[in-house]
């Protein structure tokens, strides 16, 4: 479960990252912080949750 929780973080913090780099390069009004964070953060999570069922984590895991 730790595994799950950092990976998510770090692959939240990426995404929020390499939004961020590429509003640069955008108009300020078009793009707003709800499209910097959202995104990243929910992509995040999906990957996260896909990769605990296919690698069989859940409440009985045990973790290492």
């Amino acid at each position: 479960m730790k595994q799950f929780f950092l990976e998510f973080i770090g692959l939240s913090l990426v995404g929020i990252g390499l939004s961020s780099i590429v509003n640069l390069f955008i108009p300020e009004d078009i793009v707003n912080w709800q499209t910097i964070v959202f995104p990243p953060t929910i992509m995040s999570a999906i990957y996260c949750i896909a990769k605990a069922v296919e690698n069989g984590y859940g409440e009985d895991a045990v973790d290492d």
